[in-house]
């Protein structure tokens, strides 16, 4: 780095001499060359970062800029530069000089604080430090401003941390969460003289903002720990006030529902950041997400024990035995009811016989006790019937007749069903968008042409809180799904009403044939292929933007879209055989008319599918397809005749509008592939360079976002899309994102186990991944393949093995980066069943780093498995781990495993008491009572 002349030295004196200068000078400096003369100066020294001033106006500050701060912040970007790193360092130490100056004198400035954070997005990870994060601790606490600079740090650092999934990062990750939901109570705006509330450092509307953006990617990367934080907050709320036990009052539901009011205050923030922390925990890591759910449920706090319903609710396959556990009258309770409601709906049908015996006994001991003894028997009968139709209602349509019949019962009985049966109380809206101009019960009480008037006569008044076409229409829809039978024979009397009304009515059929079973489909389908043909219906002026509700023709053709793939999903649920032929006649007719959407290769390509009304229709023709064609083979003739007359020449003419566009097919012909190669194999294999086009990046872009959520490999597929460079060009490309990138490692980790990838082939390209040596796809990887360790372990094995060997041959284990890579490696520990020296050798290449990775548990845990035929070698191991670390979780197998070498005697025992040895140098205290106990017990001639 240059120094500077005697010029530029003369313009430093010279605005030292005049501190009005300094704004403009530093505002114009630039260049890393002149921080060493400035820091020479004392420009940073901390005293002249400015104290807030107060103004005439008692109780008035203002807070000064501190003008050489720009040229800072101006320059952090040059500290990432090659050969400027020797920088960041001392730009650290004006950021800790200056804040231990400030807290050491008891003063503060949010604008220092506000630079300091921009520049913290410059400054490496590895080089912060817990100190640092307790500094911004301070920051956060600025008594003029603390928006700027908790948005900033929660928005731009956090998520850095959380990103960069090391241990450093996560243990810096959770102390600066603890920092930014620090909790602060003051005087409650309506309650009790004396009484508190909680609040975080910052307005609910930025803390909500930050958290729940990030919440999510907390539990992903910081599991039980980082979820552990809302918790704790959580935890200091329900210990100062009775919110918890009145939590379904002002919190009906654990998931965003307009049901909840005051969203945005403080508890109800750090429930939803708690809850999404739980679903990213249990999304990455069911298995051990498993035991904290499990505590939460026997925990004491009722929105703990809601929080976990609700999560298991989401993951119903993955916590199958937890979600069984759950059926109990204990959690038909009340406080439980919404979260139960859901639960129930989504593992009903894959509840078993006993299950669901334990279910109805659970409903009908929760609805007897909703008897009131002081009323009549019929009375009783009647609270008693009304209860267990409302958790009836969640279970009921799914399969089994016990439940569906006691319905019927309780149902003839009780007269009435819960309206709202998911919620203990529901509260209308009164949003004023939505008002009707009649209810239900005035439309239904005429003739249908006195219905059929309203609709075409009603005209939006403009005035406050006056009805809307959008609140009558959606009143038409709740008439339908009430007295579906008032619309028959007089559905083609309603072509040509506003589209809000058609959209609307067309939602309340799907609805009703997805919830109810009932469909009117002869009927429905011939008013779907009336509205289609019928004059007018596809032009410009089917939309009035000046209305509160504008649907379009697209708003239609999307509904008829929908209500098809209902009514063509299933076998069991489907619209009648005969019908197929009229369904084929409007798919037709709306697939030669719909438009495209837009798309581009910055957008998420398979959002826009799944959502645009050619994308729907698209869904809905592959639904047709799939129906058309299991019908012919249940019929005992092949599909492929089928295929080839009827369905081809569909498929044939959405290949052809690929060069005008289509992308929504492009990208759903990859959605679909296992669907496809179902309907005819080889067609779809052959138009697989067509999807996936080189010569057309968006296309190209479109069709891999697709690829990327279908969930099996079929090695056909595979082999196009690895010998025509397609998995390679999407790993490296921008615009596929993580998920997508994870899917196709994961294609190429499976293939491997299968055989068709062989790491001594050149052109292997789990080889090629090896020599990328790029850490998302290696922890990608490794990470696999630990998923699949309940599958055919002994099958795997070898390839496992040969895979670590390779991998860890191409490691240099001076290397911190590859430290992580060998110590993600010992979680394949799981597949090792002979504990031999190959096998030692390979797991204490990573044992001395593997808690780096937060995987310690995996290898502790698989280290208790072994110990019992393998001693020595599991001895060998942990000592090799205590060179870097002391394992200390879960206790349990660490406890068991030295108590049995310790137990062995002879040289066992020796190896174990220099673990023990090692483990107080590492300052662990439960080890010293089991040496005591042990010593103890042990017998005299042990040794």
């Amino acid at each position: 780095m240059s120094e500077l002349g005697p010029n530029q030295l003369d313009a430093l004196e010279q605005v030292r001499r005049k501190p009005e200068l300094q704004p403009f000078f530093f505002r114009k400096l630039s260049g890393l060359k002149w921080f060493d003369e400035l820091v020479k100066q004392g420009f940073f020294d901390p005293q002249h970062n400015p104290n807030p001033i107060e103004s005439d106006k008692a109780g008035y500050f203002t807070v000064p800029g501190w003008p050489v701060l720009e040229f800072l912040t101006e320059t952090a970007p040059e500290l990432l530069i090659p050969g400027n790193h020797e920088f960041i360092d001392k730009y650290l130490k004006v950021l800790r000089s200056v804040t231990e100056t400030c807290i050491a004198e008891d003063v503060s400035n949010y604008r220092t604080w506000l630079s300091f954070a921009q520049i913290l997005a410059f400054i490496p990870i590895d080089k912060l430090s817990s100190g640092d994060i307790n500094l911004i601790g301070y920051w956060l606490t600025d008594a003029f401003d603390r928006m700027l600079v908790w948005t900033e740090i929660g928005s731009k650092l956090l998520p850095r941390l959380l990103e960069a999934d090391t241990e450093h990062s996560r243990r810096l990750a959770v102390l600066l969460l603890q920092k930014l939901t620090t909790l602060t109570w003051q005087s409650t705006r309506w309650g009790s003289e004396g009484e508190e509330e909680p609040a975080l450092q910052v307005e609910a509307y930025w803390a909500n903002e930050v958290l729940s953006g990030v919440s999510r990617r907390v539990g992903e990367r910081l599991e039980a720990t980082g979820a552990g934080v809302f918790k704790e907050r959580l935890k200091e709320i329900f210990d100062k006030t009775s919110k918890d036990h009145f939590s379904t009052v002002w919190r009906p539901a654990i998931e965003d529902h307009e049901q909840n009011s005051n969203a945005d205050d403080t508890t109800s923030i750090l429930i939803a950041a708690f809850r999404d922390a739980m679903l990213g925990y249990a999304d990455r890591r069911a298995s051990a997400a498993e035991d904290h759910l499990r505590s939460l449920i026997e925990s004491d706090t009722i929105v703990f024990q809601r929080i976990a319903i609700y999560v298991i609710g989401q993951f119903t396959e993955q916590f199958r035995q937890l979600a069984g556990q759950l059926v109990s009258e204990k959690w038909l309770s009340y406080q439980y009811q919404h979260e139960m409601f859901g639960l129930l709906k989504a593992c009903a049908a894959k509840f078993d016989s006993r299950q669901i015996e334990r279910l109805i006994e659970a409903i009908r001991m929760h609805a007897t006790s909703c008897r009131e003894p002081e009323e009549s028997r019929e009375i009783q009968n009647q609270q008693e019937a009304y209860a267990a139709l409302g958790w009836l209602s969640a279970v009921r349509y799914q399969g089994w007749k016990s439940i569906d019949d006691l319905y019927i019962s309780y149902r003839s009985i009780s007269k009435i069903e819960p309206e709202h049966p998911e919620f203990s109380s529901y509260f209308s809206s009164e949003w004023i968008g939505d008002q009707s101009p009649f209810t239900v019960e005035e439309l239904l009480s005429r003739e249908f042409s006195g219905f059929l008037e309203i609709l075409q006569n009603f005209q939006e008044s403009g005035e406050w809180k006056s009805p809307t076409r959008r609140g009558l229409a959606l009143t038409v829809k709740a008439a339908i799904k009430s007295r579906p039978r008032y619309f028959e024979g007089n559905l083609q009397r309603l072509i040509g009403i506003h589209h809000d009304y058609t959209a609307q009515i067309l939602d309340g059929y799907r609805e009703l044939w997805k919830d109810g079973h009932y469909g009117n489909w002869e009927e429905l389908l011939a008013y779907c292929r009336r509205i289609l043909s019928s004059d007018g219906f596809w032009g410009d002026n089917s939309v009035d933007r000046s209305a509160s509700m504008t649907a379009s023709h697209s708003s239609v053709v999307g509904a008829i879209a929908e209500l098809i793939r209902t009514g063509t999903a299933s076998d069991k649920n489907s619209y009648d055989k005969n019908l197929l032929p009229i369904t084929k006649e409007i798919l037709v007719i709306a697939l030669e008319k719909q438009r495209s959407s837009d798309f581009s290769e910055s957008k998420d390509a398979v959002s826009v599918a799944i959502n645009s009304p050619r994308g729907k229709l698209i869904k809905a023709l592959f639904n047709f397809a799939l129906r058309t064609c299991r019908i012919a083979d249940a019929m005992g003739d092949c599909h492929k005749n089928t295929w080839e007359k009827e369905l081809r020449p569909l498929f044939d003419h959405q290949v052809d509008l690929l060069e005008a566009g289509n992308l929504e097919f492009a990208t759903l012909y990859a959605n679909y592939i296992p669907n496809l190669l179902y309907l005819d194999w080889d067609w779809t294999i052959e138009r697989l360079p067509l999807i996936f086009a080189k010569d057309n990046q968006l296309r190209w872009v479109c069709a891999m976002q697709g690829y990327g959520f279908v969930n099996r490999v079929y090695t056909g597929v595979y082999k196009f899309l690895r010998d025509n460079g397609h998995i390679l060009n999407a790993l490296d490309s921008e615009n596929i994102e993580s998920r997508g990138k994870d899917k196709l490692i994961q294609n190429v980790v499976i293939e491997y186990l299968r055989g068709t990838e062989d790491l001594t082939d050149a052109q292997s390209l789990l080889l090629k991944i090896l020599e990328r040596w790029q850490d998302d796809e290696l922890r990608e990887v490794i990470w696999f393949l630990w998923t699949l360790r309940d599958g055919k372990k002994n099958e795997h094995l070898p390839k496992v093995l040969d895979l670590w060997k390779e991998t860890a041959r191409r490691s240099d284990r001076a290397n911190k980066a590859d430290q992580k890579i060998l110590a993600r490696l010992c979680s394949l520990s799981v597949y090792i069943e002979i504990l031999d020296d190959d096998a030692r050798d390979l797991i204490m290449l990573g044992a001395p780093f593997v808690e780096r990775e937060h995987d310690s548990y995996i290898l502790i845990e698989q280290l208790r498995r072994l110990v019992d035929t393998y001693p020595n070698q599991v001895a060998d191991i942990y000592l090799c781990m205590l060179e870097e670390f002391a394992p200390t979780y879960q206790q349990e197998n660490v406890e068991q495993t030295l108590s049995l070498l310790y137990g062995s005697g002879g040289e066992l025992r020796q190896k174990a008491n220099k673990i023990f040895d090692e483990y107080v140098k590492h300052g662990v205290n439960f080890i010293i009572d089991l040496r005591v106990k042990l010593d103890h017990d042990a017998p005299r001639s042990a040794d």
